[in-house]
């Protein structure tokens, strides 16, 4: 059985571009309709039914939340300067237990609807992907070591654009401009 209960956030990068429009704040604590970026990340894993949400923040970000009182309770806060998100994201084999877990970046904007959504596919495709690998009768027409949301690219000036096969697998990730960029939202497993 699949099951997803726990939450990564990346938030340990600088924001360079978004903080220059932010007032010179780092992007995990800019405000999106009043609420930090963070804490809007935590609050839709929770509304996903994810039990445990663990975020890495720079150490910058996390001295500014004694100036801006926030609610983290319902984060476990790792404060970790890293190079780039891959580092970060190989950070969390620290602090996540073994299985399956959503990854986001701090600036994943989507409707709480849209991110539940993406959470219940991600489980089912990867719920029927272990169902035919444990079938030893039936032969695997895929393997997925993982599901990632993709979006079409808006001309960010940085994304990590993704190639399709037909079938509508990652077919690799690059930094050649075409029609698809990750959307930030990621399940994988440990």
């Amino acid at each position: 059985m699949v099951s997803l209960v726990q939450g990564a956030i990346l938030a340990a990068g600088r924001g360079e571009r978004l903080r220059n429009a932010a007032g010179a704040l780092p992007k995990p604590l800019v405000e999106l309709n009043g609420e930090p970026l963070l804490l809007r990340q935590a609050r839709l894993m929770a509304a996903a039914g994810l039990r445990r949400v663990v975020a890495i923040v720079n150490r910058e970000t996390f001295s500014l939340f004694d100036k801006r009182p926030m609610d983290v309770a319902q984060l476990e806060l790792i404060v970790l300067d890293t190079r780039n998100s891959l580092e970060t994201m190989l950070a969390f084999a620290d602090y996540l237990a073994p299985g399956y877990f959503l990854a986001a970046t701090v600036d994943a904007v989507l409707s709480s609807f849209e991110f539940r959504s993406f959470c219940s596919r991600a489980m089912r495709l990867l719920a029927n992907n272990d169902q035919s690998d444990a079938d030893l009768g039936a032969q695997t027409v895929r393997s997925l070591d993982g599901v990632v949301a993709v979006t079409r690219w808006r001309g960010d000036q940085r994304p990590l654009f993704v190639s399709l096969s037909p079938t509508g697998d990652v077919a690799g990730f690059a930094q050649d401009a075409c029609s698809l960029v990750t959307a930030g939202l990621y399940v994988l497993h440990t």
